[in-house]
């Protein structure tokens, strides 16, 4: 999957997610996400099946950074 699509996917999953579960946008909590990343390996992870290098949370992370839906 290319990687603007598995974003695209990423961000809708974490909206679904923090609606789901009482969460506010920006998500402000200390883990950052770590949270939604690990729900989201469990449960959905065809968004997670792109091209990077590195580590994908680290990809993951920064796009919920830049789209300013954490914080940390």
């Amino acid at each position: 999957m290319k990687q603007r699509d598995a974003k695209a996917m990423v961000l809708a999953r974490f909206r679904e997610w923090a609606a789901a579960n009482g969460k506010s946008i920006p998500y402000t909590a200390p883990e950052g996400g770590h949270v939604f990343y690990n729900w989201l390996r469990k449960n959905h992870a065809e968004a997670l099946e792109f091209r990077a290098t590195g580590n994908p949370w680290q990809t993951v992370h920064g796009w919920l950074l830049q789209s300013k839906m954490v914080t940390h």
